[in-house]
């Protein structure tokens, strides 16, 4: 069984995690105190459909919300602009992107 994390937790450390797997989210509206999985999105049962979520994620009422790749990708580019970014900025960078699919430009 995976660990629960709140989505801030995951956005301040997207090294230590797979970047194969995949990030997910409760229903929105998100918040950085979401919960979140990081979970295998190919472990699912051959029986279904093979876009369908994790059983695990399904359990908990989560569904895909980004490859971790394209996570880390966004939390990387926050940190080529701003050397410590805060939690907000790190929230932020995440909602611009998935609202945008593009990474945020910060004006400093």
């Amino acid at each position: 069984m995976s660990s629960i994390y709140t989505l801030i937790e995951i956005l301040r450390s997207t090294q230590k995690f797979d970047l194969d797997n995949a990030l997910y989210l409760e229903r929105k509206p998100w918040s950085a105190s979401s919960q979140a999985l990081v979970l295998d999105p190919d472990d699912v049962e051959e029986a279904l459909d093979p876009d369908s979520d994790p059983k695990e994620a399904k359990d908990f009422g989560m569904k895909y919300a980004i490859m971790m790749q394209d996570l880390d990708d966004i939390c990387e580019n926050l940190k080529s602009q701003v050397s410590s970014p805060t939690d907000d900025q790190l929230f932020q960078a995440f909602i611009y992107y998935m609202e945008n699919d593009a990474f945020i430009k910060l004006r400093v």
